[in-house]
């Protein structure tokens, strides 16, 4: 649970759960923790942010979470077609006080609700590496092609007819001063692996 929350964090910024309450005489505790995916955090309906509610969480006159609309399904799990677009409202904390909804964030900024991705800032780098590999991939198409030419005395017509496309079959030899000439495509290629390398030395790299 702890990796999965470890990878929700880094995809999502945030961690959202229930503490759910599941009297079983096979279990050896009640509380069980219930991982959500913080993308069914929303307004009902894709409504409005407003004074209380905002981002589907609903807050009193001193900022604090008073209740949380999650969807019942997945935004994209259309298999679940009777929970789709369906949100329910759970309280963050019952009559007594016992936290319902634990919710995780890196609070940076006063107001701050939910959270931002850290993937966020290294998109610009990640696309770059992406559009960086297709030219490197048709600059190693390039390389591997090659043009032949024939430099010779003979009329074009009868260099035609040497190289098979003579249709009654005759057959001549190379003139003395002809030749067969190749030419390799030799395009500088850039360090890309480096360069890879860089990008992803600060894909990594987290603020201290």
């Amino acid at each position: 649970m702890v990796r999965q929350a470890v990878g929700v964090f880094l995809i999502h910024g945030e961690v959202l759960a229930t503490a759910e309450w599941i009297a079983d005489r096979k279990r050896p505790y009640a509380t069980a923790i219930q991982m959500i995916s913080p993308k069914r955090l929303s307004n009902p309906d894709g409504g409005m942010d407003g004074n209380k509610l905002k981002a589907g969480i609903e807050r009193d006159s001193y900022g604090r979470p008073v209740a949380y609309y999650i969807m019942e399904a997945h935004p994209y799990d259309f298999t679940q077609q009777e929970k789709l677009f369906k949100w329910k409202r759970i309280p963050a904390e019952t009559k007594w006080g016992r936290k319902q909804i634990i919710h995780i964030i890196d609070q940076l900024m006063p107001d701050q609700i939910r959270g931002v991705s850290e993937m966020v800032s290294v998109l610009k780098q990640m696309r770059m590496t992406r559009r960086f590999q297709d030219v490197e991939l048709q600059q190693a198409v390039l390389q591997a092609t090659y043009a032949a030419s024939i430099e010779s005395d003979l009329p074009p017509q009868m260099i035609t007819e040497i190289m098979g496309g003579n249709p009654n079959g005759a057959s001549f030899d190379m003139a003395a001063k002809s030749m067969l000439g190749l030419y390799f495509c030799n395009i500088p290629r850039p360090v890309i692996f480096s360069w890879m390398a860089h990008e992803f030395q600060c894909c990594i790299q987290t603020p201290n």
